[in-house]
C-alpha cells in the first residue's frame, strides 16, 4: 500500500489538472499569433469597408493638410500647387483633436497615406492636363479611386481642390 499511495496521488493530481483544463477553461484553447491576428483584423476591415462603399453615407469634409507642390512629369520644369479637401463617409475614422486650444482641424486617421496617394496620382498628369478643367476632374476621380482602394478605413466620396495653380 505504501508503494501505491504515491502513484495514486500523482494520478489524482494529473486527473485534477486535466479536469480543470477541460471544465474550468484553463488554457483557453489555441492562441492566435500576432501575424494571424493582423491578417484577421485586415480581413475584417476590408469587409467592413466594402459594405461602406456600397452604402456611401455622406459624412464630413476634411482638409488633407498643407498645400501640395508637385513637379509635373513634362520635359520642362512645370509644377502644380494645390490644396485638397475630401468629403468622406460618416464612418471614416478621424484622429482625436490634440489639446484644448488645437482649433477645429481634425485630421483623418490615414492622412499620411492619403497625402502620399494624392501626390502619386497628381504626378501622373502633365502640364497641359493640369491646365484643362476636364483633366482635373479625371485627377479627382483617380484620387477617389486610389484612396478607396489603397487605404484600410477611409472612404472618400468626393475631392475638392480649394486652391489650384499650375506653372
Amino acid at each position: 500500500m505504501k508503494k501505491i499511495a504515491p502513484i495514486l496521488g500523482a494520478v489524482l493530481v494529473i486527473a485534477l489538472f486535466f479536469g480543470y483544463q477541460k471544465f474550468m477553461g484553463g488554457g483557453g484553447g489555441p492562441v492566435e499569433t500576432p501575424v494571424a491576428a493582423q491578417v484577421r483584423l485586415d480581413k475584417e476591415a476590408t469587409t467592413e469597408k466594402k459594405k461602406r462603399l456600397k452604402d456611401l453615407v455622406r459624412g464630413h469634409i476634411y482638409s488633407v493638410g498643407e498645400p501640395f507642390i508637385v513637379t509635373l512629369p513634362d520635359a520642362e520644369r512645370h509644377f502644380v500647387k494645390f490644396s485638397a479637401d475630401l468629403l468622406v463617409d460618416v464612418d471614416t475614422p478621424i484622429v482625436a483633436a490634440a489639446g484644448h486650444g488645437g482649433g477645429d482641424v481634425v485630421p483623418l486617421e490615414e492622412q499620411p497615406e492619403i497625402r502620399d496617394i494624392i501626390i502619386t496620382e497628381s504626378s501622373k498628369f502633365g502640364y497641359e492636363q493640369m491646365k484643362a478643367v476636364e483633366e482635373r476632374e479625371k485627377l479627382k476621380e483617380a484620387i477617389v479611386e486610389a484612396i478607396n482602394t489603397e487605404t484600410h478605413h477611409t472612404v472618400v466620396l468626393e475631392v475638392f481642390f480649394t486652391d489650384f495653380a499650375v506653372q
